[in-house]
């Protein structure tokens, strides 16, 4: 791409002018021949310093924007980390929390059911020792 031919189009990226780029640009549109102490190549001489300028500037703001953006991303990186951290010892405190309940309530179901038992076997013995008892009375009986 030649410099100063897409002057008028804003959308092509290009290089800055320069002295001898203003100097061609205004012989070719205009057919005049500027000298090196012309004020209008003074003022791109001037231009083209504030503009380098400018890029110092934007690349300062850059940088500066690059490492506030690493920073917030570091911080957010070591909450969300915290978050997840607290997140998974919460997970795991109420899973063992349910598991200890859980073999409570088996501990409780236990209980009652060896009770129940407990009153089956008493119930169990007391009609055997009744059976018996009847099975002695009847051989006293018959003999």
């Amino acid at each position: 791409m030649t410099q100063g031919m897409s002057a008028n189009d804003p959308s092509e990226l290009r290089e800055p002018l320069t002295v001898e780029g203003a100097r061609r640009l205004i012989a070719e549109k205009h057919q005049v021949v500027v000298g090196d102490n012309d004020p209008i190549l003074m003022a791109v001489t001037l231009h083209r310093a504030f503009m380098l300028d400018v890029e110092v500037m934007l690349k300062r703001l850059n940088a500066q924007m690059a490492a506030d953006v690493a920073g917030t991303l570091a911080k957010l990186q070591e909450e969300a980390a915290a978050a997840s951290q607290q997140l998974r010892d919460d997970l795991i405190k109420g899973a063992s929390q349910s598991v200890i309940a859980g073999v409570a309530e088996q501990a409780t179901r236990f209980g009652q059911f060896k009770q129940l038992v407990r009153s089956h076997l008493i119930a169990l013995s007391c009609f055997t020792a009744a059976n018996w008892l009847a099975v002695v009375a009847f051989f006293f009986i018959l003999k």
